[in-house]
Parts: structure tokens; sequence; C-alpha cells
């Protein structure tokens, strides 16, 4: 979640590329395929507060490994927006650290059930963890796992970034990513009344952490620390 504060007119020039028709459903599906990274060219803002999106993506990444994860895909996009751009980015360089195949997931609001995602539950590919960025995402997850015969966690791990409590009671229990958005809200509104106040003042950007909730759905062993 990024907030951007600013007291004069920003121009955002905005170039954005793809390739191959990497968000084509089902497709998308394939583990060799890379996405484009679109880039983006902005003037700098006078205060940001954010997430490091990067880093907490890699967290993620690491913990589901650590219980056993080695097929990982990402439920991402077909946004391009900062926070998805970050997310994918640090997913396809930690797979590359690891040696390990992408398979990238873009998330359909309409499907409240995650029908679109039975195909690859069910298939011989199917992944063995799931990141999924959106708050739909658990829900569609656990769902699919359900029709298609998939345990979670002893067959398919899942996390998801949520501010969403019915998580802490699904079944199971699901593993969350929380943005910390009052934190991050309370900063945004500190850093402006800031810049009103001391005009020619530039604050230093200011990185809100996320916290990982770790709960049953992404626990096949005793978790440590």
């Amino acid at each position: 979640m990024a907030v951007r504060t600013d007291v004069r007119q920003q121009r955002i020039h905005h170039r954005t590329r793809r390739s191959g028709g990497r968000w084509r459903w089902p497709e998308s599906w394939s583990w060799t395929a890379r996405p484009a990274i679109p880039s983006y060219a902005s003037c700098a803002p006078a205060a940001w507060v954010d997430n490091d999106h990067r880093a907490t993506t890699r967290q993620v990444l690491d913990h589901l490994a650590d219980q056993g994860a080695r097929r990982i895909a990402l439920m991402a996009g077909p946004g391009d927006e900062h926070y998805t751009r970050s997310c994918l980015a640090a997913y396809l360089r930690w797979c590359t650290e690891h040696d390990s195949e992408p398979c990238t997931i873009p998330l359909t609001a309409e499907d409240e059930e995650g029908r679109l995602l039975d195909p690859l539950l069910s298939g011989p590919r199917r992944p063995d963890g799931i990141y999924g960025i959106y708050d739909p995402c658990g829900r569609q997850v656990l769902a699919s796992a359900a029709r298609c015969g998939s345990r979670v966690p002893d067959d398919l791990l899942v996390v998801c970034a949520s501010e969403d409590p019915a998580y802490a009671v699904a079944e199971p229990p699901l593993s969350t990513v929380s943005l910390a958005p009052k934190d991050t809200v309370a900063l945004a509104v500190s850093a402006l009344v800031d810049l009103i106040e001391r005009p020619q003042h530039r604050p230093e950007p200011v990185i809100v952490p996320a916290r990982l909730q770790i709960r049953a759905s992404s626990t096949r062993m005793p978790v440590q620390g």
C-alpha cells in the first residue's frame, strides 16, 4: 500500500510493455514463460510512505519453501500497478535464485468460487504452494482446492495478503500478510501535515513493515522463532 503526498501537481509518465500474451487464461499457468515487467518513470513525490513489497514477497516465499513447497505459484495481476509489479519482480528473482520454474496466476475477481483454478489444481503440474497478493485469492484457492481434492496444508500451502479477519476462522485458518494500512495512513497524514507546515522540508521515505501472520494453511512443521 503506497501513499504519496505532495502539495504540487505531478506529471506521471506511464510506459508499459507486455510480451507474448502472458496474462491470457489459462496459458498463464505455464511454468516456463516469464511475463514482461512494465516500467514506469515519474516525478519523485515530496513524501513517500509504503511497505517493502519485494521484501515481504521474499519472506512469504521463504516461509513456504521452509515448509516444504517446491512449486510455488504467485497469484497476481492482471493489474500492473506498483504493488503488483513489485511483488512479481521479487517472485521472478526468487525463482531464478532458487532454480524454480515460475508460475503466475492472474486473479479473476468475478470468479468468487475459484473455478478457473480447477484445471491448475487438478493438473499434473499443480503447485504445492500459492501466494495470493490480493484479498479474494485465499477464498478462491481454498474453494478450488476442496473441489480438486487438494488438502490444505498437506498437499497445498496457501498464504494470502488480506486484512480480512474472517481468514483467521477459515477451514483451515489461512495465513495472511497485513500491509498495516492503519499505520500507513497515520504516517502519511503526519508526513502531509509536516510538508504543509514546512514546505521547504523534504521528508525521508517511510517504510511500514508488513506482517506475516502464520496459520495452519501454510504450516506443515513447527515454525522457528
